[in-house]
């Protein structure tokens, strides 16, 4: 009769099945006290079913502690880190605090993480930089942080400072910003984390895209220290590199014209050149959805719905848009992109589909 057990078994790495059959054979060969075939059978399936349980729990375990390891890093940089907000307005004043316009702001929609799915879409690629650097009372911590194959990525930094940290009307304060290895500028943003963080210590969720190809360049944090000198500043800067061993890979959507390089963590976009009348004329997008095979779909911009789930865009100003998502997107997943927008005073409208 088949061991209900076996089905399960099946599932089991080959590496880990090998060294239960071994272990069952060395116990077959040992000298037995009962030369009874139905003994020997008994335990031959009871040590059988014993070791596949056993090798099932090591699995369960390994996966729930590879989740759990990452959890709170997938949290803050891609699931509901409570950055999301409604739209609103501001009003904006002129020098004698009268209202002169009001600026409008979408809505930002974050949605919790799958800490299993995450584990499976990223991480395998999740760098633990837990790299510091201080000036002067500050203390700066890049914990930990992922790229894609197209430079494009996030990391959580953690600022300290026992004293706690000066007002806006202060001479002194601090700055984060990001570079390629070679000291070339990245576009770059930060969210403040409120809720974990303290009258001592800050903790941000960051976002940073090139402004050109990087070409497998690594990317450092730069982290500053500025006091306000009246006519002049004075400036204390250090670097933590974030090299990532591994880059999440990416997949290729295109409709013939239009291609789209999209990873889990975001998208870049090279554009036609033939729908601009200049070569400084862009590409502006006024909605992006992706879809996917479950009839889900994930507004990744609107302005008709006034939501921007995006963490950060960067652009080259001519041929490419590179877009850091605010969530994980599981691409084999995905069926469809559709962009609209306009350039040059055009409208354009692409649907992109898996180019494999």
């Amino acid at each position: 009769m088949k061991n209900p057990w076996d089905d399960v078994f099946d599932e089991v790495p080959a590496s880990f099945r090998d060294r239960v059959d071994r272990t069952l054979r060395g116990l077959e060969d040992r000298p037995m006290k009962h030369e009874h075939e139905k003994i020997k059978r008994t335990v031959r399936m009871t040590a059988r079913t014993g070791l596949i349980a056993a090798a099932v729990a090591v699995l369960l375990i390994g996966s729930a502690l590879a989740a759990a390891a990452h959890t709170g890093f997938f949290r803050d940089a891609f699931g509901d880190n409570g950055t999301g907000h409604e739209a609103y307005t501001l009003d904006k004043t002129d020098e004698t605090g009268s209202a002169v316009s009001q600026e409008s702001y979408p809505a930002v929609e974050r949605v919790e993480a799958d800490d299993e799915q995450a584990q499976t879409l990223v991480g395998a690629y999740v760098t633990e930089v837990q790299a510091s650097v201080t000036i002067g009372a500050y203390t700066f911590t890049v914990e930990d942080a992922v790229m894609d194959e197209n430079g494009i990525g996030a990391a959580t930094v953690t600022v300290e400072n026992p004293n706690g940290f000066p007002d806006e009307s202060a001479s002194e304060g601090y700055t984060l910003n990001a570079q390629t290895g070679q000291g070339e500028l990245v576009d770059f943003t930060s969210l403040l984390l409120e809720d974990d963080s303290t009258d001592t210590c800050r903790r941000y969720a960051c976002y940073f895209a090139p402004f050109e190809e990087l070409n497998g360049e690594n990317i450092r944090l730069e982290v500053a220290v500025v006091t306000d000198l009246g006519d002049t500043a004075e400036i204390e800067r250090e670097y933590v590199t974030i090299a990532a061993e591994g880059r999440v890979p990416a997949g290729t959507f295109s409709d013939g014209e239009l291609t789209a390089s999209v990873s889990a963590v975001g998208m870049e976009i090279a554009w036609p050149r033939s729908g601009a009348s200049e070569e400084t004329d862009e590409y502006l997008t006024d909605e992006i959805i992706i879809r996917y095979a479950d009839g889900s779909e994930y507004t990744v911009e609107s302005d008709e719905k006034n939501v921007y789930n995006l963490a950060l865009t960067s652009a080259d100003g001519e041929t490419h848009t590179w877009y850091v998502f605010n969530r994980l997107t599981d691409t084999d997943s995905i069926t469809e992109i559709e962009l609209t927008g306009s350039c040059a005073g055009e409208a354009f409208s692409y649907t992109l589909t898996p180019a494999d």
